[in-house]
């Protein structure tokens, strides 16, 4: 197959670029590791079709102010572009216009508001530089609503985007990329020594001062190493179990983060005696309350158990549920009213963090349970979550901090995919609940949490 070019691209591509300008299908995503010339990817790409008439291509960042960085997108565009005096810059709209009747526009999606300046545009081709940038694909799969096919073309209609493995759409993107790739969906790995225009020795000097975990996503475009990850001793093989019946004597908790388009999230635990927790049941889904509840009673009474205490996002005391009898009835009261008795949970979140953080770090001087493979080893740590939870595995994961705080989960990130993390955070926290806990009528503790546990095989009560 001969590569479609034009006069406008000043230098040739590498072996790698090649293979990605030739692919003719919808989705590509190149990339991984640190200057493999990702971004001249993608405006030669934007460039392979400027002769034609009528074509246009976006080229997307997440704000304006990526777009106008020195030596970013645009600015490469320019830099390439300037000997041509045939090409016109529109200043207000971002758009380079070509003698053919071609167009490239730069844009940028930093809000979801944002995407609906795009809303009436009809293009062919649409590059996303940096893509993990955004936290989900909302602005990504919107604009594929843009792409028109031009009558009898040989245009064809692409998608393209570059990134490293960083930022807050990691997940997103290795899930739609690097794990579901099709053959209108393909991930092209790249690292800086696939790119034969830079001093690949100084430039390897200059990545390796970086910390390693960052190394490795930067040198080798590694999606498993992830240096911004809210949970960095999280290891699938020690903290995910094979499920397994939880004994009678095991104290049991649940905690559930409820939503209305998005899924609500509930998860049910058990500690033993001498203070291991295990996460063993997962519920997540969209739905009405009283499929919620439904669901749940029937998973508590064939499964999970009945637990000591159900926690919850406080606010469901203050947001109205779907009552059906007129009383403006909160999600709280509608799920009392379908025999669920929620206690609000404690939701600081810098809290949160620190609590499952400090669980799920191995003690050298705790030995792993005899229902773990490593059963008798030093350096066990107190939390664990069997294989069918995983949602909340995959959560754990991936969870990336706040860049701004750095002690919290991303906000934005928790709000559209986190829900799982959330109700964890709701489970880790019972042991600093308000002195005032609720209590049943004889004055007894709602329940206890596994955090609760002190050596001697003794349990604190929480009043």
């Amino acid at each position: 197959m001969k590569l479609k070019w034009t006069k406008y691209s000043p230098h040739k591509p590498s072996p790698k670029q090649t293979v990605f300008l030739l692919y003719d299908g919808l989705e590509a995503f190149y990339g991984g590791a640190a200057g493999g010339g990702k971004s001249d990817a993608l405006l030669m790409g934007a460039l392979q079709y400027v002769d034609i008439p009528g074509y246009a291509a976006l080229l997307m960042r997440r704000s304006y102010t990526d777009l106008a960085l020195p030596g970013a997108l645009m600015d490469r565009a320019h830099e390439w572009l300037k000997p041509y005096k045939e090409v016109k810059w529109d200043r207000e709209t971002h758009t380079f216009n070509f003698p053919s009747g071609a167009s490239i526009t730069f844009g940028y999606i930093q809000t979801p508001k944002d995407k609906w300046r795009y809303q009436s545009a009809e293009v062919q081709y649409i590059g996303w530089d940096e893509i993990t940038e955004f936290p989900d694909p909302d602005a990504y799969t919107f604009l594929f609503s843009r792409l028109r096919k031009l009558e009898k073309s040989p245009v064809p209609l692409r998608v393209r985007s570059a990134s490293n493995p960083v930022g807050p759409g990691s997940t997103w993107v290795r899930k739609r990329f690097v794990e579901g790739g099709t053959s209108e969906r393909i991930f092209l790995p790249a690292t800086f020594q696939d790119n034969p225009h830079i001093d690949k020795e100084s430039y390897l000097r200059s990545l390796q001062e970086l910390p390693e975990a960052t190394q490795a996503r930067l040198i080798e475009g590694s999606w498993e190493a992830i240096d911004s990850a809210a949970f960095p001793h999280f290891d699938h093989t020690i903290h995910v179990v094979k499920p397994f019946y939880i004994p009678h004597d095991w104290r049991r908790w649940e905690a559930m983060d409820f939503g209305v388009s998005n899924p609500t999230a509930w998860y049910a635990a058990g500690v033993s005696p001498d203070g291991y927790a295990v996460v063993h049941g997962e519920y997540y889904s969209p739905g009405l309350i009283s499929d919620h509840a439904s669901k749940i009673l029937t998973l508590r009474h064939n499964y999970w158990g009945e637990p000591s205490i159900a926690l919850c996002d406080p606010s469901i005391q203050a947001r109205t549920g779907f009552g059906t009898h007129g009383k403006g009835e909160t999600v709280h009261s509608e799920f009392s009213r379908h025999g669920i008795y929620l206690v609000p949970a404690n939701n600081d979140r810098r809290a949160g963090r620190v609590r499952i953080s400090e669980a799920l770090r191995p003690d050298p001087n705790l030995v792993f349970p005899e229902w773990h493979d490593r059963k008798g080893e030093p350096g066990s740590p107190r939390l664990f979550i069997t294989q069918n939870c995983t949602e909340l595995i995959e959560q754990m994961r991936y969870a990336p901090v706040d860049p701004e705080s750095g002690d919290i989960i991303d906000d934005y990130w928790e709000s559209r995919h986190g829900h799982a993390m959330a109700a964890a955070r709701y489970l880790m926290t019972a042991r600093i609940l308000p002195e005032n806990r609720p209590q049943v009528s004889d004055g007894t503790p709602v329940g206890r949490s596994w955090t609760d546990w002190t050596p001697g095989n003794t349990w604190r009560e929480m009043v």
